[in-house]
């Protein structure tokens, strides 16, 4: 049998008119009432509470006492040892000090004598000496029994019970007082590389019960350990004791540990203020500096915490299966216009909304894969939460939406990395791979128009003589149905050197692709880019990583050459930085959003430079151009990268170039 608590035993009589406490010496005036003689009350920690004569407990226990009409006490169920039944002893609203009535602290005691015949039958026997206790035995497992000694002026009690030790029977005080409950919401964080250990965790409530304390938290001591867990408060190396309620439940508390590369241990362990402890019973209380996941990212992620763990720049890597072990670091927090915007009520029921669709009216869903439908729409919106990659600047969503009556509040958190070298070709290589941002297009493409259109021209093409133009008003009149393949004829240089819009473009396919034969023609023009033979990027990832991305909402500028100008968003889960998020000031109207946080620390073109992380490693690393997003808009073709010198830069988008993608934990 585990060790049994015994829970307190409160004796407490107030004076509601003040709320203060009766001085003692106060209610010792009411020695006798009627003749009775009461029987003795005993406390957590086994002190006798008399009354009429209340022998309160000594200090520093006096503090303990609070105003209330009611003495309670707790008792043990005689037919469970491990179950505490709780007994209210009824009182009246008022105890006078001197002058007092004498029938109402008559009705008192007699309702307390009924009580303590109850504490007494749960109780197997009382003694007054350790000698009068019975030989342990079998049958005397789980029996309780009370040793009083006399003291000047009060009784001290000892609760003993029977248990079975091994072969043989003891009697084993009972643990005085009561614990007060475990640490929760423990986080333990830990990079790879790093000797810093972030711990996390929230202070356990006092216990009570009716409204009674019956446990102060006064302490938690974390002891760090080596190859296990601490099993007690001095099992190890002593790393903090907090004294202040929650002192770490938003500030993490960081821990300097001998190595990078080891394991260490962590126990907490909550004292009250009479020393009570409370142990780990296997699976609380602790915490272990492993491996970092995915989910635990996200979950951090999601409540946004994780900025408190990871500062911009942080960089840990992702396993793919072409190109090894990439390197990604924080880019910037909550910088990205989630595809699905997260929101969250009180009672922690969690709904989403499009991210471009979130006025009265618009739809909510009940998963983040926007699949699920919810029979309420957006009845009400309130407030803003400012999220990155707007025009201009910051993009605000409501910050709360009201559905089917209930209130959601905004927690739309996002964590965008942005790959610190370059992708290699192969795992390990100091070459880097190259991309096509856009092939080169057809001249000709069969026309997906229904009915022949205004101001535009069309083609009979054989596919082998010249194509021949269709004169309007002659060979056809707009507005008419087209029957017959008929062609358009395409820019002349995006013939030559591919096309600048992100949406449509090779290299945006290739990135987000999760299969093999993943291209598609996204135009009449389109051919596919160097990399169409490739296994998609994004299908190389480790699963748990690429189920813990979200898609992003990409704001791009678009040309106004044939693409209509202005911007477009497309839903992204791996993309390319835009000239503004990787630049800052944007050259397209404001269409490219804001500039990451990562990216406001280059302070020159050194900091933007990249290669490949083997590269990176020799007396000569090689910096090479990589693609951003952004077109240069009066043109069809040209698209902005980043030159090898780490300055901007623009090219044809047939050109391939490197690789520094972005991504966003949401």
């Amino acid at each position: 049998m585990d060790s049994v608590i015994l829970e307190y035993a409160i004796c407490k009589w107030a004076d509601r008119e003040t709320a203060s406490y009766l001085p003692i010496n106060s209610i010792n005036e009411h020695q006798t009432v009627d003749g009775k003689t009461v029987n003795m009350v005993f406390d957590a920690w086994g002190r006798q509470l008399g009354v009429p004569t209340f022998n309160y407990p000594r200090p520093p226990y006096e503090e303990d006492l609070r105003p209330s009409d009611d003495i309670k006490y707790y008792r043990f169920d005689p037919d469970d040892e491990h179950k505490v039944v709780v007994y209210r002893m009824t009182g009246y609203t008022k105890v006078l000090p001197s002058g007092g009535s004498t029938s109402e602290l008559t009705q008192r005691v007699t309702s307390l004598e009924s009580s303590l015949t109850s504490l007494e039958s749960s109780l197997d026997a009382y003694v007054e000496s350790i000698d009068e206790l019975p030989t342990p035995s079998a049958e005397n497992v789980g029996k309780i029994y009370l040793l009083t000694e006399s003291h000047d002026d009060y009784r001290e009690g000892k609760f003993y019970v029977c248990k079975k030790n091994g072969d043989s029977y003891v009697w084993e005080i009972l643990i005085k007082g009561h614990p007060v409950g475990d640490c929760t919401h423990i986080v333990c964080f830990k990079m790879s590389d790093s000797t810093s250990v972030q711990l996390k965790w929230t202070d356990p409530k006092n216990p009570s019960s009716e409204g009674v304390d019956l446990a102060k938290w006064q302490k938690t001591i974390v002891v760090r350990k080596e190859n296990s867990y601490p099993e007690n408060e001095s099992d190890g190396t002593v790393i903090v004791t907090s004294t202040v309620r929650d002192q770490y439940t938003s500030v993490a508390f960081t821990d300097t540990v001998p190595a990078a590369s080891g394991t260490y241990y962590y126990g907490f362990f909550p004292i009250t203020d009479d020393g009570i402890v409370t142990y780990s019973d296997g699976t609380s209380n602790r915490a272990v500096t492993s491996a970092i996941t995915y989910n635990t990212l996200l979950d951090l992620t999601r409540s946004g915490e994780l900025k408190n763990y990871m500062e911009v720049g942080a960089s840990f890597s992702v396993e793919h299966s072409e190109f090894g072990e990439l390197e990604i670091q924080v880019a910037g927090y909550d910088a990205v216009l989630p595809r699905a915007l997260r929101y969250v009520a009180e009672d922690n029921s969690i709904v989403y909304i499009h991210g471009l669709n979130r006025t009265v009216g618009s739809v909510v869903y009940s998963d983040s894969d926007l699949e699920t439908k919810l029979s309420d729409t957006i009845s009400a919106v309130s407030g803003t939460f400012s999220i990155g990659n707007g025009t201009n600047g910051k993009e605000s969503v409501p910050g709360q939406i009201t559905v089917g009556g209930k209130n959601y509040i905004c927690k739309a958190h996002s964590t965008v990395f942005l790959s610190r070298f370059l992708v290699p070709t192969t795992s390990g290589n100091t070459s880097h791979l190259t991309v096509q941002f856009d092939a080169p297009e057809l001249e000709y493409g069969l026309s997906e128009d229904t009915t022949y259109q205004n101001n535009k021209e069309y083609y009979s093409y054989d596919g082998i003589s010249d194509p021949v133009l269709l004169v309007a008003g002659t060979d056809y009149n707009v507005g008419d149905t087209i029957s017959s393949a008929v062609y358009e004829k395409n820019h002349a240089n995006r013939k030559s050197y591919g096309w600048n819009r992100w949406s449509k473009s090779g290299i945006r396919q290739y990135l987000n692709a999760i299969d093999n034969n993943w291209w598609e023609s996204q135009n009449i023009f389109d051919t596919s880019p160097n990399v169409s033979s490739r296994q998609g990027f994004l299908k190389g990832f480790d699963s748990d990583f690429v189920d813990c991305l979200g898609k992003v909402l990409c704001k791009t500028a678009k040309n106004t050459i044939d693409a209509g100008g202005g911007f477009e968003y497309t839903e992204d889960t791996i993309f390319l930085p835009s000239y503004a998020e990787m630049f800052g000031n944007s050259l397209n109207s404001g269409y490219d959003g804001s500039q990451f946080s990562l990216c406001q620390t280059f302070t020159t073109n050194d900091d933007r430079k990249k290669c490949t992380k083997a590269s990176s490693l020799t007396a000569n690393p090689s910096y090479q151009h990589y693609w951003l997003r952004s077109p240069i808009t009066g043109s069809v073709n040209y698209v902005y990268n980043v030159a090898s010198s780490g300055a901007s830069s623009y090219s044809y988008a047939y050109l391939a170039y490197g690789v520094a993608f972005a991504c966003a934990l949401i």
